[in-house]
């Protein structure tokens, strides 16, 4: 009998699968925003920082509009050293990043294309 992988072994899914998490996160925060429940936001927030991240690398673009949505959280909380924290970060990301750790199967592709996924 052959032994192969399940597909829930491959790593490409396991990829996705910690994306479709950081999604849900960033769902969970724009409801949490509707509600005023700010805490909660910055909660989801970290939590897709944390796995965009471990994903792509802590110097990925693609962070730096989280980190201003968490900004944004703490200054309605009147945490401002926080916030000005963030937004620097944001800032620093947006104009400094490091190329993704992680391309997904066929960005090159897609990049080459002008189709790239641009995360501004």
């Amino acid at each position: 009998m052959k032994n192969a992988k399940s597909d829930t072994e491959k790593p490409e899914l396991k990829i996705k699968d910690r994306e479709e998490i950081a999604n849900l996160n960033q769902n969970l925060y724009l409801t949490y925003i509707s509600d005023r429940k700010y805490m909660e936001a910055i909660e989801c927030s970290d939590e897709a920082i944390e796995i965009l991240s471990e994903i792509y690398g802590e110097r990925s673009k693609r962070l730096a509009s989280k980190m201003y949505q968490r900004a944004n959280s703490l200054l309605i909380l009147n945490r401002k050293p926080e916030a000005i924290e963030s937004i620097d970060k944001a800032i620093d990301l947006h104009d400094n990043p490091e190329a993704d750790k992680y391309k997904p199967a066929g960005s090159e592709d897609a990049e080459k294309e002008g189709k790239g996924n641009t995360a501004d």
